[in-house]
């Protein structure tokens, strides 16, 4: 015989499967869920679409990437030479990449935004360290650079969902900034030691900024190339304060938008 509550096929009065008893002769069976209510018979399914989410999730980011990466190298064809593009296709490719993928998986996002993330920055800094230790004349050190800046800054667009991650994140930038700046300058003046001397050095240690962009484009001009040590130092650490720059202003955003709290 079958329940009238759920349609079981069940001889037991109660039903075991919704708890559908019949106490009185013409009563209308109540409206049973379909799956059993008794906790030692539930299950909970995984639906065919999220399977096939989590299934198409890479193929999904990676045409995501390749049409982020063609569109923006396309744009900066128009207005600048083949620097500009492959710069641009390796900042916008990457972005698209790991937010298309943030956006397909069913769940778990920011877990899965983050491992893509660092995925990206190894794979930019291991192309960066192999160019440089092999001495590849034609390698664009923008590339690297734009790929890493892209990885966070696709962190960044996550953090409504994930603050505790952004600002420890921020905090690291933050440190680099703070740590990087007086090294990089202490580099500066050795560099104008060894190639023009002590005035060019005093000179140099008094004007940080201003002697790191020339020394940058000095140390550029004679190695004929700027895939070299200093002037990847250089654009790292510009990469990394563009990005603190940008959580400034995210953060800022958070402040301003967050509603005022209650007074009890």
């Amino acid at each position: 015989m079958y329940c009238p509550g759920c349609g079981r096929r069940t001889p037991e009065r109660p039903c075991p499967w919704c708890g559908y008893r019949a106490d009185a002769p013409g009563t209308p069976p109540p409206q049973a869920p379909a799956t059993a209510t008794r906790p030692d018979l539930q299950r909970s399914p995984r639906s065919a679409s999220t399977i096939l989410r989590w299934v198409f999730l890479l193929p999904g980011a990676v045409l995501s990437g390749m049409f982020g990466s063609a569109l923006s190298g396309l744009v900066a064809s128009v207005v600048g030479n083949q620097t500009a593009m492959d710069t641009a296709s390796a900042f916008f490719g990457p972005l698209a990449f790991i937010l298309a993928a943030g956006r397909i998986a069913p769940s778990r996002r920011n877990q899965t935004v983050l491992i893509l993330a660092g995925l990206v920055v190894v794979v930019a800094l291991l192309s960066l360290v192999l160019a440089t230790w092999m001495s590849v004349e034609e390698f664009n050190v923008l590339i690297p650079l734009a790929q890493c800046l892209a990885a966070l800054c696709a962190v960044f667009l996550r953090h409504e969902k994930s603050s505790g991650i952004l600002a420890g994140l921020f905090g690291v930038l933050i440190l680099g900034l703070q740590l990087g700046g007086p090294a990089l300058h202490f580099w500066t003046v050795v560099v104008a030691l060894q190639n023009s001397g002590l005035l060019a050095g005093f000179i140099t240690f008094m004007l940080p900024v201003i002697s790191t962009a020339y020394w940058f484009f000095r140390i550029w001009n004679l190695t004929g190339t700027v895939a070299n040590t200093y002037c990847t130092a250089v654009l790292a650490y510009l990469g990394v304060a563009v990005v603190g720059a940008v959580g400034v202003v995210l953060a800022s955003r958070d402040d301003t938008t967050s509603p005022p709290p209650s007074q009890s």
